[in-house]
């Protein structure tokens, strides 16, 4: 199928003019019982043939369809995505043969089979609906049979999303309806080849503060606080640091050493029939950067006095073993309690500092049993919010880092895997909140970026309909609020530039009237006493005839 038939709006004919009038009086007894009885026999006198057809879907209109149309240029993200730009649009209530007979497809178990509806007839139908089914094949070629769309069980009407990169996704979508009968019609399929590409991994360059004296290896350092992020987006990609020549011995002064960041792959690769590997997501490459270290220069072992870390108040020699901090030949702190080298966390006139099992009093990021903790340069742990190159990090009463949802003072905030405080939109088990420039989650209405969106007291995004203070609204399956005319499980609503519904009248070019609940009407229908008759498209209709009824310059019904 070409772009130019995917694009095709198709048409299943128009109903005869005797099916039409049949068809009004039926919608009229059924939307208003009120009607004179007189003009209720009257139209029925005149139509010797009864029209087949379905409670208040009456209105005689006939099956109008608009294809599906795929994204393009779609870039992996690390999230479901949606695939289609437009799901495209059925609507009408029959299907009608109104020049010529026609053939019109029927799925009968795992089979299809064909129908003839003879010229001037039609068949009813209700839930007119475009489902959609996705695969990884190659190519839409051949897989246009009709048992490709009797016998794929996955068909859904919910919008297709596609999560890993690849390049042989092909969406099929099938138009059908039902009859009164239960018999399910076939009245539209197509299928369309779509590709999500890899995206690259974005990663920056770091220092770091490893308090290491020249002569050791870069694989006595240890990479932390760095992230790798997919390109163009904030999710972080986990994976694994190391250094490219881990025996290579650091210099004296601060150096740049080559460290490497590889991905970690979401699924097996799949391996295509010339043997080629097809890695999914992101590209699984290795990614080379440049990390400063500054290291110290090796320092003769002297005696002298020392100075406390952080009060300036211990002296003693190199080897002395009275309490107190000791200042190494290295420029490192070590600690002395009752003559003995501490280890672990030691408390210090309250403060609390880490020494590694050497002894070596740590600075930075401490990594103790699994947890994390900051020590700023004097040694002591930090606790509450910290600021690390660039990002915030919150850290509890005990020191410990936090990661995922933080409550400060009633103000919810957001601290990734690494811990760093996140901004702007977080993806949280499936669930979307916003965050503030200052980190803090939003409730209500925000503006990104010129688009609205909402979110709950819980600080989720919502799709779909919103009602805010009594105001209904709608928002897309991403969320953002939308205006305009909106087709919502089969039916038309109107949303205002501010995104409110609106109910009542409404003059869109023509006028057009949506009833108490937002929806579009069509067909007859009564405000204040009076009917009214609109069309298929909703346009009301004016100074003409209606079948055996005529509407004045108004749209009113005059008797």
């Amino acid at each position: 199928m070409s772009r130019t038939q995917q694009k095709e709006r198709v048409r299943f004919g128009t109903k005869a003019k005797r099916a039409i009038a049949w068809a009004l009086s039926f919608a009229m007894v059924f939307a208003a019982g009120n009607l004179p009885t007189s003009v209720v026999e009257a139209l029925a006198a005149e139509n010797d043939v009864p029209y087949v057809t379905i409670g208040e879907a009456a209105t005689g209109s006939a099956i109008e369809i608009t294809a599906p149309t795929v994204k393009e240029n779609l870039v992996y993200n690390g999230q479901d995505q949606e695939v289609l730009s437009s799901k495209g649009t059925v609507t009408g209530s029959a299907i009608v043969a109104s020049g010529e007979a026609i053939t019109v497809k029927v799925i009968s178990g795992s089979s299809i089979t064909e129908k003839t509806v003879a010229t001037g007839t039609s068949i009813a139908v209700k839930n007119p609906r475009i489902e959609y089914s996705f695969d990884w094949t190659n190519g839409v070629e051949d897989q246009l049979a009709d048992e490709v769309f009797a016998t794929k069980k996955d068909f859904s009407t919910d919008s297709p999303t596609a999560l890993d990169a690849f390049s042989y996704y092909t969406l099929f979508y099938r138009v059908i309806a039902e009859g009164e009968d239960g018999t399910v019609y076939l009245l539209d399929r197509g299928a369309f080849d779509f590709a999500v590409a890899k995206a690259e991994i974005k990663v920056t360059p770091v220092t770091i503060n490893s308090g290491i004296t020249e002569g050791a290896t870069l694989a006595d350092v240890t990479i932390t606080g760095q992230k790798a992020i997919i390109s163009g987006t904030s999710t972080e990609v986990k994976g694994t640091w190391s250094w490219v020549t881990p025996s290579e011995k650091l210099k004296a002064g601060t150096n740049n050493y080559k460290a490497k960041f590889t991905a970690d792959e979401k699924q097996t690769p799949k391996v295509d029939e010339e043997g080629n590997i097809d890695d999914f997501g992101v590209n699984f490459k290795s990614y080379e950067i440049e990390v400063s270290i500054p290291v110290t220069a090796k320092a003769a072992v002297t005696t002298g006095t020392n100075t406390n870390a952080n009060t300036n108040a211990d002296s003693g020699s190199a080897a002395t073993e009275e309490d107190g901090w000791v200042k190494n030949s290295d420029g490192t702190w070590s600690y002395i309690s009752d003559g003995e080298e501490a280890t672990g966390w030691v408390d210090v006139g309250g403060t609390w500092y880490y020494l590694d099992e050497e002894g070596t009093m740590e600075t930075g990021w401490v990594e103790v049993n699994g947890t994390w903790y900051y020590t700023d340069n004097s040694g002591a742990m930090q606790t509450g919010w910290q600021e690390v190159n660039g990002s915030w990090y919150y850290l509890d009463n005990s020191g410990a880092m936090e990661t995922g949802w933080v409550n400060d003072n009633g103000t919810w905030y957001y601290t990734s895997a690494s811990g760093a405080m996140e901004t702007g939109w977080v993806n949280d088990n499936g669930t979307w909140y916003y965050t503030s420039g200052s980190g803090a989650m939003q409730t209500g209405w925000v503006n990104d970026n010129g688009t609205w969106y909402y979110t709950s007291g819980s600080g989720a995004m919502q799709t779909g309909w919103v009602n805010d203070n009594g105001t209904w609204y709608y928002t897309s399956t991403s969320g953002s609020m939308l205006t305009g005319w909106q087709l919502v499980n089969g039916k038309w609503y109107y949303l205002t530039a501010s995104g409110a519904m609106k109910t009542g009248w409404l003059k869109d070019g023509s006028w057009y009237y949506l009833d108490a609940s937002g929806a579009m009407q069509t067909g007859w229908y009564q405000v204040g006493g009076k009917w009214y008759y609109s069309y298929a498209s909703g346009a009301m209709a004016a100074n003409t005839r209606i079948g055996s009824y005529r509407v004045n310059a108004n749209g009113e019904w005059v008797r």
